[in-house]
Protein backbone atom coordinates (compact mmCIF):
# COMPACT_ATOMS: atom_id res chain seq x y z
CA UNK A 1 0.00 0.00 0.00
CA UNK A 2 2.91 2.35 0.69
CA UNK A 3 3.73 2.44 -3.02
CA UNK A 4 0.36 4.03 -3.75
CA UNK A 5 0.74 6.86 -1.26
CA UNK A 6 1.76 10.39 -2.03
CA UNK A 7 4.79 11.98 -0.45
CA UNK A 8 3.81 13.33 3.00
CA UNK A 9 5.35 16.74 2.36
CA UNK A 10 3.42 16.94 -0.91
CA UNK A 11 0.18 16.02 0.91
CA UNK A 12 0.56 18.97 3.28
CA UNK A 13 2.00 21.28 0.67
CA UNK A 14 5.18 22.06 2.63
CA UNK A 15 8.89 21.73 1.93
CA UNK A 16 11.08 18.99 3.40
CA UNK A 17 12.69 21.61 5.65
CA UNK A 18 9.35 22.86 7.00
CA UNK A 19 9.21 23.67 10.70
CA UNK A 20 6.63 22.16 13.06
CA UNK A 21 4.71 25.45 13.02
CA UNK A 22 4.54 25.37 9.22
CA UNK A 23 3.34 21.76 9.30
CA UNK A 24 0.67 22.56 11.89
CA UNK A 25 -0.53 25.56 9.87
CA UNK A 26 -0.80 23.46 6.71
CA UNK A 27 -2.64 20.63 8.49
CA UNK A 28 -5.06 23.01 10.20
CA UNK A 29 -6.05 24.41 6.80
CA UNK A 30 -6.57 20.96 5.26
CA UNK A 31 -8.44 19.59 8.28
CA UNK A 32 -10.96 22.40 8.13
CA UNK A 33 -11.31 21.95 4.38
CA UNK A 34 -11.70 18.15 4.16
CA UNK A 35 -13.16 16.89 7.44
CA UNK A 36 -16.01 14.54 6.39
CA UNK A 37 -18.46 16.08 8.83
CA UNK A 38 -17.93 19.41 7.07
CA UNK A 39 -17.09 18.46 3.49
CA UNK A 40 -19.56 15.97 1.98
CA UNK A 41 -17.59 15.41 -1.24
CA UNK A 42 -16.79 11.69 -1.83
CA UNK A 43 -13.02 12.20 -1.72
CA UNK A 44 -13.03 14.44 1.37
CA UNK A 45 -12.67 11.65 3.94
CA UNK A 46 -9.70 10.10 2.15
CA UNK A 47 -7.94 13.47 1.89
CA UNK A 48 -8.61 14.17 5.55
CA UNK A 49 -7.15 10.81 6.58
CA UNK A 50 -4.17 11.37 4.32
CA UNK A 51 -3.46 14.83 5.79
CA UNK A 52 -3.87 13.57 9.36
CA UNK A 53 -1.44 10.72 8.79
CA UNK A 54 1.06 13.13 7.28
CA UNK A 55 0.80 15.55 10.18
CA UNK A 56 1.09 12.82 12.81
CA UNK A 57 4.26 11.41 11.23
CA UNK A 58 5.98 14.70 10.43
CA UNK A 59 5.23 16.23 13.85
CA UNK A 60 6.94 13.28 15.55
CA UNK A 61 10.71 13.75 15.35
CA UNK A 62 11.47 10.02 15.42
CA UNK A 63 8.84 9.08 12.83
CA UNK A 64 9.91 11.98 10.61
CA UNK A 65 13.54 10.88 10.72
CA UNK A 66 12.57 7.31 9.79
CA UNK A 67 10.35 8.54 6.97
CA UNK A 68 13.05 10.87 5.60
CA UNK A 69 15.53 7.95 5.54
CA UNK A 70 13.40 5.01 4.47
CA UNK A 71 10.07 6.40 3.30
CA UNK A 72 6.88 4.56 4.28
CA UNK A 73 8.85 1.35 4.75
CA UNK A 74 10.45 2.85 7.83
CA UNK A 75 7.12 3.95 9.25
CA UNK A 76 5.31 0.68 8.48
CA UNK A 77 8.14 -1.28 10.04
CA UNK A 78 8.12 0.86 13.16
CA UNK A 79 4.40 0.34 13.62
CA UNK A 80 4.19 -3.32 12.68
CA UNK A 81 2.50 -4.90 9.70
CA UNK A 82 -0.52 -2.92 8.60
CA UNK A 83 0.27 -0.25 11.19
CA UNK A 84 -0.41 3.42 11.01
CA UNK A 85 1.02 3.64 7.54
CA UNK A 86 -1.92 1.56 6.28
CA UNK A 87 -4.51 3.24 8.47
CA UNK A 88 -4.92 0.00 10.43
CA UNK A 89 -4.36 1.94 13.66
CA UNK A 90 -6.36 5.02 12.76
CA UNK A 91 -9.09 4.60 15.36
CA UNK A 92 -6.45 4.06 18.04
CA UNK A 93 -4.75 7.24 16.94
CA UNK A 94 -7.89 9.34 17.34
CA UNK A 95 -8.80 7.74 20.63
CA UNK A 96 -5.39 8.85 21.90
CA UNK A 97 -5.76 12.52 20.94
CA UNK A 98 -5.90 13.76 24.51
CA UNK A 99 -2.83 11.78 25.62
CA UNK A 100 -0.67 11.84 22.50
CA UNK A 101 2.51 13.85 22.11
CA UNK A 102 0.60 16.36 20.00
CA UNK A 103 -2.78 15.86 21.69
CA UNK A 104 -3.26 19.55 22.50
CA UNK A 105 -2.69 20.52 18.88
CA UNK A 106 -5.09 17.93 17.41
CA UNK A 107 -7.67 18.57 20.15
CA UNK A 108 -7.48 22.26 19.36
CA UNK A 109 -8.29 21.53 15.72
CA UNK A 110 -11.39 19.57 16.72
CA UNK A 111 -12.41 22.24 19.22
CA UNK A 112 -12.47 24.67 16.30
CA UNK A 113 -14.37 22.23 14.08
CA UNK A 114 -16.96 21.07 16.62
CA UNK A 115 -17.38 24.00 19.00
CA UNK A 116 -15.08 22.96 21.82
CA UNK A 117 -16.18 19.48 23.01
CA UNK A 118 -14.65 18.37 26.27
CA UNK A 119 -13.91 21.80 27.71
CA UNK A 120 -12.03 23.19 24.70
CA UNK A 121 -11.02 26.81 24.29
CA UNK A 122 -14.35 27.99 22.90
CA UNK A 123 -16.24 26.52 25.81
CA UNK A 124 -13.85 28.18 28.26
CA UNK A 125 -14.47 31.54 26.65
CA UNK A 126 -18.23 31.08 26.88
CA UNK A 127 -17.95 30.34 30.58
CA UNK A 128 -16.00 33.50 31.38
CA UNK A 129 -17.94 35.67 33.79
CA UNK A 130 -17.84 39.29 32.68
CA UNK A 131 -19.95 42.11 31.29
CA UNK A 132 -19.02 44.79 28.76
CA UNK A 133 -20.62 48.22 29.15
CA UNK A 134 -20.19 51.66 27.58
CA UNK A 135 -19.82 54.85 29.60
CA UNK A 136 -19.92 58.38 28.22
CA UNK A 137 -17.66 60.84 29.98
CA UNK A 138 -17.50 64.60 29.97
CA UNK A 139 -14.25 66.38 29.25
CA UNK A 140 -13.96 67.22 32.95
CA UNK A 141 -14.34 63.53 33.81
CA UNK A 142 -11.57 62.59 31.39
CA UNK A 143 -9.21 65.20 32.78
CA UNK A 144 -9.79 64.57 36.47
CA UNK A 145 -11.19 61.04 36.63
CA UNK A 146 -14.54 60.27 38.25
CA UNK A 147 -16.36 57.69 40.35
CA UNK A 148 -19.26 56.92 38.07
CA UNK A 149 -22.49 55.46 39.42
CA UNK A 150 -24.41 53.28 37.01
CA UNK A 151 -27.41 50.97 37.41
CA UNK A 152 -27.22 47.82 35.30
CA UNK A 153 -28.85 44.34 35.34
CA UNK A 154 -26.53 41.84 37.02
CA UNK A 155 -26.68 38.16 37.91
CA UNK A 156 -26.70 37.97 41.71
CA UNK A 157 -26.95 35.32 44.37
CA UNK A 158 -30.58 34.51 45.08
CA UNK A 159 -31.63 36.37 48.26
CA UNK A 160 -34.13 33.65 49.23
CA UNK A 161 -31.68 30.73 49.28
CA UNK A 162 -28.39 32.65 49.56
CA UNK A 163 -27.17 31.13 46.32
CA UNK A 164 -27.68 27.51 47.39
CA UNK A 165 -30.51 26.83 44.93
CA UNK A 166 -32.60 25.04 47.57
CA UNK A 167 -34.46 26.17 50.65
CA UNK A 168 -32.43 23.75 52.82
CA UNK A 169 -28.86 22.64 52.31
CA UNK A 170 -29.97 19.04 52.83
CA UNK A 171 -31.87 19.29 49.55
CA UNK A 172 -28.55 19.54 47.69
CA UNK A 173 -27.37 16.02 46.76
CA UNK A 174 -24.72 14.44 44.56
CA UNK A 175 -25.70 14.39 40.87
CA UNK A 176 -26.73 10.87 39.88
CA UNK A 177 -25.67 11.34 36.25
CA UNK A 178 -22.01 12.25 36.75
CA UNK A 179 -21.68 10.97 40.35
CA UNK A 180 -20.43 14.36 41.47
CA UNK A 181 -17.66 14.68 38.90
CA UNK A 182 -19.36 17.42 36.90
CA UNK A 183 -18.38 15.73 33.62
CA UNK A 184 -19.55 12.76 31.61
CA UNK A 185 -18.12 10.83 28.67
CA UNK A 186 -19.54 11.58 25.25
CA UNK A 187 -18.90 9.71 22.03
CA UNK A 188 -18.16 11.67 18.88
CA UNK A 189 -18.42 10.21 15.40
CA UNK A 190 -15.76 11.54 13.04
CA UNK A 191 -17.09 9.68 10.02
CA UNK A 192 -14.35 7.05 10.00
CA UNK A 193 -13.69 6.62 13.72
CA UNK A 194 -15.37 7.16 17.06
CA UNK A 195 -13.65 8.52 20.14
CA UNK A 196 -14.75 9.67 23.57
CA UNK A 197 -14.40 13.07 25.16
CA UNK A 198 -15.35 14.47 28.52
CA UNK A 199 -18.10 17.08 28.45
CA UNK A 200 -19.91 19.08 31.09
CA UNK A 201 -22.70 17.09 32.73
CA UNK A 202 -26.04 18.10 31.14
CA UNK A 203 -27.93 17.66 34.41
CA UNK A 204 -25.81 19.55 36.93
CA UNK A 205 -23.95 21.77 34.42
CA UNK A 206 -20.60 20.88 35.92
CA UNK A 207 -21.48 21.47 39.56
CA UNK A 208 -21.58 17.82 40.55
CA UNK A 209 -24.68 18.56 42.64
CA UNK A 210 -28.41 18.17 42.07
CA UNK A 211 -31.34 19.91 43.77
CA UNK A 212 -34.19 17.80 45.20
CA UNK A 213 -36.45 20.72 46.15
CA UNK A 214 -35.44 23.79 44.12
CA UNK A 215 -35.82 27.31 45.47
CA UNK A 216 -38.96 28.88 43.97
CA UNK A 217 -37.38 32.27 43.33
CA UNK A 218 -34.34 31.06 41.37
CA UNK A 219 -35.71 27.65 40.23
CA UNK A 220 -32.69 25.91 41.73
CA UNK A 221 -30.11 27.99 39.91
CA UNK A 222 -29.01 29.89 43.00
CA UNK A 223 -28.79 33.01 40.86
CA UNK A 224 -31.25 35.72 39.80
CA UNK A 225 -30.92 38.77 37.60
CA UNK A 226 -31.64 42.10 39.25
CA UNK A 227 -30.68 45.70 38.67
CA UNK A 228 -27.91 46.97 40.88
CA UNK A 229 -26.29 50.37 41.31
CA UNK A 230 -22.53 49.97 41.06
CA UNK A 231 -19.71 52.47 41.37
CA UNK A 232 -17.16 52.42 38.56
CA UNK A 233 -13.88 54.18 39.34
CA UNK A 234 -12.68 55.93 36.18
CA UNK A 235 -9.04 57.03 36.52
CA UNK A 236 -7.61 60.03 34.76
CA UNK A 237 -5.20 59.41 31.93
CA UNK A 238 -7.73 57.82 29.57
CA UNK A 239 -8.82 58.76 26.06
CA UNK A 240 -12.08 57.85 24.26
CA UNK A 241 -11.83 54.46 22.58
CA UNK A 242 -9.90 52.81 25.40
CA UNK A 243 -11.22 49.98 27.56
CA UNK A 244 -10.58 49.34 31.24
CA UNK A 245 -11.48 46.38 33.46
CA UNK A 246 -12.96 46.73 36.93
CA UNK A 247 -12.62 43.54 38.95
CA UNK A 248 -15.18 41.87 41.22
CA UNK A 249 -18.20 44.11 40.61
CA UNK A 250 -19.94 42.11 37.87
CA UNK A 251 -22.04 38.95 37.68
CA UNK A 252 -21.89 36.20 40.29
CA UNK A 253 -21.24 32.61 39.23
CA UNK A 254 -22.57 29.48 40.93
CA UNK A 255 -19.48 29.23 43.09
CA UNK A 256 -20.14 32.64 44.63
CA UNK A 257 -17.38 34.40 42.73
CA UNK A 258 -18.03 37.83 41.30
CA UNK A 259 -16.89 38.60 37.80
CA UNK A 260 -15.35 41.61 36.12
CA UNK A 261 -16.81 44.45 34.09
CA UNK A 262 -15.05 45.75 30.98
CA UNK A 263 -15.75 49.43 30.47
CA UNK A 264 -15.58 51.06 27.02
CA UNK A 265 -14.67 54.75 27.34
CA UNK A 266 -16.69 57.06 25.11
CA UNK A 267 -16.94 60.88 24.89
CA UNK A 268 -19.97 62.95 25.80
CA UNK A 269 -18.97 66.53 25.04
CA UNK A 270 -21.44 69.38 24.93
CA UNK A 271 -18.97 71.17 22.68
CA UNK A 272 -18.43 69.18 19.52
CA UNK A 273 -15.38 71.27 18.59
CA UNK A 274 -13.04 69.03 20.58
CA UNK A 275 -10.65 66.40 19.26
CA UNK A 276 -8.52 64.20 21.52
CA UNK A 277 -5.40 62.38 20.39
CA UNK A 278 -3.66 59.24 21.60
CA UNK A 279 -0.76 61.31 22.91
CA UNK A 280 -3.33 63.01 25.23
CA UNK A 281 -3.16 66.34 23.35
CA UNK A 282 -6.44 68.16 22.73
CA UNK A 283 -7.49 70.36 19.81
CA UNK A 284 -10.17 72.94 20.64
CA UNK A 285 -11.75 75.05 17.91
CA UNK A 286 -12.28 78.47 19.53
CA UNK A 287 -14.07 81.58 18.28
CA UNK A 288 -11.81 84.64 18.21
CA UNK A 289 -13.01 88.21 17.67
CA UNK A 290 -11.71 89.76 14.47
CA UNK A 291 -10.45 92.69 16.56
CA UNK A 292 -8.49 90.43 18.91
CA UNK A 293 -6.97 88.72 15.89
CA UNK A 294 -6.00 92.09 14.37
CA UNK A 295 -4.67 93.72 17.50
CA UNK A 296 -3.18 90.69 19.27
CA UNK A 297 -4.75 90.58 22.72
CA UNK A 298 -4.99 88.39 25.82
CA UNK A 299 -8.22 86.38 25.72
CA UNK A 300 -9.80 84.55 28.67
CA UNK A 301 -10.96 80.96 28.23
CA UNK A 302 -13.03 78.58 30.39
CA UNK A 303 -11.95 75.04 29.58
CA UNK A 304 -13.65 72.20 31.46
CA UNK A 305 -13.96 74.37 34.56
CA UNK A 306 -10.41 75.69 34.31
CA UNK A 307 -9.86 79.40 33.65
CA UNK A 308 -6.79 80.66 31.84
CA UNK A 309 -5.74 83.38 29.39
CA UNK A 310 -3.85 83.07 26.14
CA UNK A 311 -2.41 85.71 23.85
CA UNK A 312 -3.76 85.79 20.33
CA UNK A 313 -0.90 86.75 18.00
CA UNK A 314 -1.57 89.84 15.91
CA UNK A 315 -2.54 88.91 12.38
CA UNK A 316 -3.85 85.44 13.31
CA UNK A 317 -5.93 83.75 10.64
CA UNK A 318 -8.36 80.84 10.55
CA UNK A 319 -6.93 77.42 11.45
CA UNK A 320 -3.83 78.87 13.15
CA UNK A 321 -2.80 76.84 16.22
CA UNK A 322 -2.00 78.39 19.57
CA UNK A 323 -0.45 75.89 21.99
CA UNK A 324 -1.23 76.14 25.69
CA UNK A 325 1.19 73.84 27.50
CA UNK A 326 0.00 71.57 30.29
CA UNK A 327 -3.76 71.94 29.67
CA UNK A 328 -4.38 68.63 27.91
CA UNK A 329 -5.12 65.23 29.49
CA UNK A 330 -2.97 63.66 32.16
CA UNK A 331 -0.48 61.19 30.69
CA UNK A 332 -1.56 58.33 32.92
CA UNK A 333 -3.54 57.62 36.06
CA UNK A 334 -0.57 58.26 38.33
CA UNK A 335 1.15 60.91 36.25
CA UNK A 336 1.33 64.56 37.26
CA UNK A 337 2.28 65.57 33.71
CA UNK A 338 -0.35 66.83 31.31
CA UNK A 339 -0.28 67.02 27.56
CA UNK A 340 -0.94 70.21 25.62
CA UNK A 341 -4.10 72.02 24.56
CA UNK A 342 -4.10 73.49 21.07
CA UNK A 343 -6.46 76.39 20.36
CA UNK A 344 -7.54 76.26 16.72
CA UNK A 345 -8.39 79.80 15.64
CA UNK A 346 -11.81 80.51 14.15
CA UNK A 347 -12.12 84.24 13.48
CA UNK A 348 -15.66 85.52 13.97
CA UNK A 349 -17.06 88.63 12.27
CA UNK A 350 -20.02 90.52 13.74
CA UNK A 351 -23.28 90.16 11.82
CA UNK A 352 -24.28 93.76 12.55
CA UNK A 353 -22.38 96.97 13.39
CA UNK A 354 -23.53 100.03 15.24
CA UNK A 355 -23.37 103.45 13.56
CA UNK A 356 -20.41 104.41 15.72
CA UNK A 357 -18.55 101.21 14.87
CA UNK A 358 -19.07 101.79 11.17
CA UNK A 359 -17.69 105.33 11.42
CA UNK A 360 -14.61 104.17 13.32
CA UNK A 361 -13.95 101.32 10.93
CA UNK A 362 -14.33 103.65 7.97
CA UNK A 363 -11.66 105.92 9.43
CA UNK A 364 -9.39 102.88 9.77
CA UNK A 365 -10.09 101.94 6.15
CA UNK A 366 -9.27 105.47 5.00
CA UNK A 367 -5.81 105.46 6.56
CA UNK A 368 -5.01 101.74 6.06
CA UNK A 369 -2.41 100.77 3.47
CA UNK A 370 -3.45 97.13 3.55
CA UNK A 371 -4.50 95.75 0.19
CA UNK A 372 -5.24 92.34 -1.30
CA UNK A 373 -3.61 90.99 -4.41
CA UNK A 374 -6.25 89.25 -6.51
CA UNK A 375 -4.27 88.94 -9.73
CA UNK A 376 -3.72 85.86 -11.81
CA UNK A 377 -0.48 85.84 -13.72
Amino acid sequence: MADNKRDLYEVLGVSKTASNDEIKKAYRKLAKQYHPDINKEPEAEAKFKEATEAADILLDDQKRQMYDQYGFAGIDGANGAGGFGGFGGFSDFFSGFANGSHGDFFSGIFDDLFGGFGGGKKQSRQQQNFDIIDVELSLTDLINGVKLKKTIPLIKQCPDCNGVGAKNKSDVVTCDVCNGHGQVLQQQNLGFATFQTQVVCPKCHGNGKAIKNPCRKCAGEGLVQEKEAIEIPIPRGLVPGQQIVVHNIGNYDKKGRRGDIYVNIKADFDDANIEIYRNYDIDWLVDISYLDALLGKEVEFNFAGEHFTARIPSGSKNADRITVKGRGLYKGANSSHRANLHLIVNIVLPKTLSHEEKELLQKVADVSKFDTDNKIK
